[in-house]
């Protein structure tokens, strides 16, 4: 009885079932009594099946929507929207100007479509959604005039499942060129593949950003994205990683590379100069001043890019004076009454904890908020040990020539090195390679003189002498202590030799050295460097 009256208020609804289902009733009358009910409600299923499909694609369409949304048609990176079937579902203005098609050329259209008849180089939406993970790769346009680095993103729905992916198109010809340039010889290396070029970060400049590890080539694909844009970075990591390498590389690779770079140690800065220094003065504005005006180190970096190393240094009143020029992006001399404007790309650095500083009160948090916008943090050289052979062939070759020398190192020597947990980053393994240059009288550079250094280091960081248990390499601490006087006599004098060729005197060398005059004049008459008479 159930069944039928469920059977009959169904036949009540058939006119409207009917039309949802596309069959007349016409058609349903001409059918058995029995049939036609279980027909008419298996093709109200089909199109409840279709209908939900489109609801699903109106859910991805509303996705798309709001990620374009989100970016804004103002985004000079193109957008495009792609759901699970591989269809492009939605783009950006700027897809549009950058791929030179239409919305009504690619909406609609199967990626693969897209592929065969030319009007894209590569897609990587299907990896994307098939991995489920970010990937980025750097290809031509199809005109082989254009390089673009394209990133995918899968996308998911409010219930985490996967709905489909985003590509973001960015135009990096500009800096393909420029790597392109600094990488070739005079006479050409030959032709490079138009179709995918990626950049080799193997510029001839001095102070390059070394490495092929994964974390590396990670950082290098941060920088030449950051590198287009003008926001505020904070480089955070430990005394040795580079932080200033990266500071070049990204102002090198901006627009602003024929623009002033300036570098700041706030620590080096005594208190009580630092903000004339930093901010500039007019004529008279306090006692010791110049006759005439000076301007601040913000001003001589105007247009380009200025780095605040050290900045937790900084002291807190100087603090808020920085963080009202970051937020006006204007400055006022000392003594002055009148503001200068500024366009400057502020990168800053650190070694220190930003989270204990702050929590003591050493350290705004408004101005911590108003520098990190991008946050990059440097990689240790103990956590890529596999680049190692890499700075050690550079510092090799720069050393060779700095000394007029001609020294190699065997692989034993090499993996000793990769043993060592180097405390002190990239900058002590650049000064252990120049003392061997510099005081080896050997061609070849061995485990034996790669371990009197590594030993020594090992005492300097751990604070005592470790007990070395190698065969046939123990010593006294007579010797030992003999030995170290001699390599650390050697190499001061070395410095100091060097110090003086460069800069012609006491003075000059003492504050390259960023010691005090009497000390270097002292120290070269005790080692015989200054002539007699």
């Amino acid at each position: 009885m159930t069944t039928i009256q469920r059977d009959s208020e169904t036949l009540d609804h058939l006119p409207s079932i009917c039309a949802a289902a596309g069959v007349t009733m016409a058609d349903l009358e001409a059918l058995p009594r029995t049939s036609s009910l279980s027909r008419v409600l298996e093709a109200y299923d089909d199109r409840l099946t279709e209908l939900q499909r489109t609801i699903d694609g109106l859910e991805l369409r509303s996705i798309a929507e709001q990620c374009l949304l989100s970016v804004g048609d103002n985004l000079i990176d193109g957008v495009c929207v792609v759901n699970l079937d591989g269809r492009v579902v939605s783009v950006n203005k700027s897809y549009t100007q950058l791929t030179e098609h239409s919305e009504e050329e690619v909406v609609g259209q199967s990626v693969h479509d897209l592929l065969k008849e030319g009007k894209i180089r590569v897609t990587i939406t299907t990896q994307v959604m098939a991995e489920r993970k970010r990937i980025s790769v750097l290809c031509a346009n199809p005109h082989g005039d254009k390089t673009y680095l394209i990133t995918g993103l899968p996308l998911y729905d409010k219930r985490g499942e996967l709905r489909g992916a985003m590509t973001i198109l960015r135009d990096m010809t500009e800096i393909t060129t420029v790597a392109h340039s600094l990488e070739q010889p005079d006479d050409m290396r030959g032709a490079i593949d138009a179709d995918f070029k990626l950049i080799d970060y193997e510029p001839t400049r001095q102070g390059r950003l070394i490495g092929e590890s994964q974390k590396v080539r990670k950082l290098k694909e941060l920088i030449q994205y950051i590198a287009r844009n003008d926001s505020s970075i904070l480089l955070l990591g430990e005394t040795g990683t580079g932080k200033e390498v990266v500071s070049r590389e990204i102002h090198e690779l901006s627009s602003r590379a024929a623009k002033p770079y300036i570098r700041v140690n706030c620590a080096a800065l005594p208190e009580s100069l630092i903000e004339s220094e930093l901010f500039g003065y007019e004529r008279g504005a306090f006692t010791g001043a110049q006759s005439k005006a000076k301007p601040g180190l913000f001003e001589l970096a105007n247009g380009g890019t200025i780095l605040l190393d050290e900045i937790t240094d900084l002291p807190l009143q100087l603090q808020s004076k920085l963080l009202r020029v970051l937020q006006e992006r204007e400055v006022m001399r000392l003594g002055g009454t009148r503001s200068v404007k500024l366009d400057v790309r502020v990168i800053a650095a650190t070694n220190k904890d930003f989270r204990e500083l702050i929590k003591n009160g050493e350290f705004r948090a408004d101005l911590y908020y108003r520098l990190n916008v991008v946050p990059i943090r440097l990689i240790p050289l103990r956590d890529r040990k596999d680049d190692i052979p890499l700075f050690v062939r550079h510092f090799l070759t720069v050393f060779n020539v700095k000394y007029g020398a001609a020294k190699a190192m065997d692989a034993d020597a090499l993996v000793r090195l990769q043993q060592h947990s180097w405390p002190g980053n990239v900058r002590e393994l650049e000064n252990m390679i120049e003392r061997i240059i510099a005081s080896c009288l050997d061609e070849r550079i061995t485990v034996d003189h790669i371990d009197d250094l590594l030993l020594e280091a090992e005492e300097i960081a751990s604070g005592h002498r470790p007990v070395d248990d190698r065969p046939g390499q123990r010593a006294s601490s007579v010797e030992r202590d003999a030995r170290l006087k001699d390599n650390v006599n050697s190499f001061e004098r070395d410095l100091l030799a060097e110090a003086l060729r460069e800069h012609g005197s006491t003075y000059k060398a003492a504050k390259a050295l960023g010691i005090s005059q009497s000390t270097v004049f002292r120290k070269a008459t005790m080692y015989g460097l200054l002539p007699r008479g």
